[in-house]
C-alpha cells in the first residue's frame, strides 16, 4: 500500500517476519547481557553470529542496497572519518598502538549495519528498544537474584563491573522512559513498569555514581518532553511506594541504598567544599590531571589507541572518555567521534515532532551518553555507539 506526499511516493513497511525480529533480539540481547567478560564471551559471539546469520538471510539481497546507504550516510560521514583516523592512528603511534581495541571498533561499526538497516529500512526502532529495555532488566535480575544476601558491597552481576552494570541499565531506562513497552494493554502497562522498577533497583544496589547521575539525566530531560512526564511521575510514585514498602523489612536491600546514598553524599562534598574523601573522584583526577599533560604533549594526533594506559603509568583506561580519546587520537580524534552525537541530536531536535519514540529517545539517550562520558569509556562500549547508529538510521529514514 502506498500513498502520495507531494510528488513522492511513501511506501509503509512490510511487517517484519517473525525471523527478522528473533534475528534482531540476539542481536541486540547478545549485546546487552553479555560479551563483557570471558565467562559469557563465547556465549555472546555464538548467539552474535547466529543471529546475524539469519538476519543476512532474510534480508537477502536487499542488504547490499543498505550497505551502500549505510556507507554513504550523511549523517554517518564523520564516524567514517572517525574510524579512518584511528585505523591511521597506528602508523604515528609513538609506541605499539592498541591493536585489539582498533579490531573491537572495527567489528561494532560493522555489526552496525544490521541496526542502521533495521532502523531506516524496516522501521524497526521501537522492536529495538523494547529488547534493549527487557534485556537491561532480565540484566538487572539477574544481578539481584545471585548478589543479594552476597558479601559483596555492590551488584556486579554477569557485567562483573557495577559501574558498567549501572550505564547498561540507565540506558535501558531511557528506552522505557522514551516509550519503549510491551504492549498497549493495561497488563502489559503494569508488567513494564515492574521492569522498569527492576532497573532501578539494580541501578541502587550497583551503588554506581554513574547510575545515580544516569537516572537524574533521564528523568530531568524526560521532564521536559511531554509525553514522558507521566511515565516519569509512574516511576518516581511507584519507587517511593516501593521502597516504603520494603526497606524496613528488607534490610539486604536497604544496606546498598545506604552505600549508594553515602557514596553520593561523600563525592558532592568533596566536590562542594573539600569536607569529605572520595577515592574514586581522587583517582579520576589524577587520571584527567596525566591526561592533559599526556594530550599537550600531541594535541593534534595523538598517541595512538590505549595509549593512555601505559604512557600515564597507571595501567588502566582513563575513565572519562573525552580525556581517553584525547590522549590516543588526539583534539581531531575527539572532534571526528563526538559529530555523530551532535547530528544525530540536531536532527532529532528539528524534527519538532516530541510524539515520534525515536526523536524522544534521541533527546535523552545523546545528553546522557555525553554526561556519562565525563566518567567512563564509551567509544569501545558496543551498546552505546551500535545505538547511535540506530539513532543515524532512524533520522535518515526521516530525511
Amino acid at each position: 500500500m502506498s500513498t502520495r506526499n507531494g510528488s513522492e511516493i511513501v511506501r509503509r513497511p512490510l511487517l517484519m517476519s517473525a525471523a527478522t525480529r528473533a534475528s534482531l533480539a540476539g542481536v541486540v540481547g547478545s549485546v546487552v547481557l553479555f560479551g563483557f567478560t570471558p565467562r559469557t564471551q563465547l556465549l555472546f559471539y555464538l548467539v552474535l553470529a547466529l543471529s546475524i546469520a539469519v538476519y543476512l538471510i532474510v534480508r537477502g539481497g536487499s542488504l547490499a542496497r543498505s550497505l551502500a546507504l549505510y556507507l554513504s550516510s550523511r549523517t554517518l560521514a564523520w564516524r567514517w572519518a572517525f574510524v579512518v583516523w584511528a585505523v591511521a592512528s597506528l602508523y604515528w603511534a609513538s609506541r605499539g598502538s592498541s591493536l585489539d581495541r582498533l579490531i573491537t571498533l572495527l567489528e561494532i561499526h560493522a555489526v552496525g549495519l544490521v541496526l542502521y538497516d533495521a532502523a531506516r529500512e524496516l522501521r524497526a526502532t521501537k522492536w529495538i528498544l523494547t529488547v534493549v529495555f527487557v534485556a537491561a532488566s532480565i540484566g538487572s535480575a539477574h544481578a539481584l537474584l545471585t548478589g543479594i544476601g552476597s558479601d559483596v558491597s555492590r551488584l556486579q552481576g554477569m557485567y562483573r563491573n557495577p559501574n558498567l552494570l549501572a550505564v547498561t541499565l540507565v540506558i535501558g531506562l531511557a528506552a522505557f522512559t522514551a516509550g519503549a513497552d510491551l504492549g498497549r494493554g493495561l497488563l502489559a502497562r503494569w508488567i513494564a513498569h515492574g521492569l522498569g522498577l527492576v532497573i532501578l533497583a539494580g541501578i541502587v544496589a550497583a551503588a554506581s555514581l554513574k547510575g545515580v547521575v544516569g537516572v537524574a539525566c533521564v528523568w530531568g530531560i524526560g521532564l521536559l518532553l511531554w509525553r514522558t512526564r507521566r511515565r516519569i511521575a509512574a516511576q518516581v510514585i511507584a519507587s517511593g511506594l516501593l521502597l516504603a514498602a520494603t526497606i524496613p523489612v528488607a534490610s539486604v536491600f536497604r544496606s546498598y541504598l545506604d552505600r549508594t546514598i553515602y557514596r553520593v553524599a561523600v563525592t558532592a562534598s568533596a566536590v562542594s567544599s573539600q569536607a569529605g574523601v572520595s577515592n574514586s573522584l581522587v583517582e579520576r583526577l589524577r587520571f584527567a590531571a596525566k591526561g592533559f599533560d599526556l594530550i599537550l604533549d600531541s594535541p593534534l594526533l595523538g598517541s595512538g589507541l590505549g595509549s593512555f594506559s601505559w604512557l600515564s603509568g597507571e595501567g588502566t583506561y582513563a575513565h572519562n572518555n573525552v580525556v581517553e580519546l584525547g590522549v590516543s587520537l588526539g583534539v581531531v580524534g575527539v572532534m571526528l567521534y563526538y559529530v555523530l552525537h551532535a547530528v544525530v541530536l540536531y536532527r532529532g531536535i528539528a524534527l519538532r515532532r516530541g510524539t515520534l519514540l525515536g526523536a524522544r529517545f534521541i533527546m535523552i539517550f545523546v545528553p546522557t551518553l555525553v554526561v556519562l562520558d565525563t566518567a567512563a569509556v564509551s567509544y569501545l562500549m558496543k551498546l552505546p555507539t551500535l545505538l547511535l547508529i540506530m539513532c543515524a538510521g532512524w533520522v535518515d529514514a526521516r530525511r
